[in-house]
């Protein structure tokens, strides 16, 4: 398992570099962290550093009767 900390909001293009970078081979990731944390904001910047060709699947769990993170993300 590999981590990145992402401190502030100002490193997270950065991060999501420094991901892409370490990526290889890897096809299956998993983020975790509290509410707030910033994981769907990470997966934006994220998104928008893979070619639009590539093929991305997101699989997300939710909690709450409303789903904010799906809208954000199928953007």
């Amino acid at each position: 398992m590999q981590t990145i900390t992402i401190n502030n909001l100002d490193n997270i293009r950065e991060a999501a570099r420094e991901f892409i970078s370490r990526m290889g081979d890897t096809t299956v990731f998993a983020f975790r962290g509290k509410m707030g944390a910033g994981k769907t904001t990470f997966i934006q910047n994220l998104l928008k550093q893979i070619p639009k060709n590539e093929k991305v699947v997101i699989i997300e769990n939710d909690f709450g009767e409303i789903n904010f993170d799906a809208s954000l993300l199928s953007q």
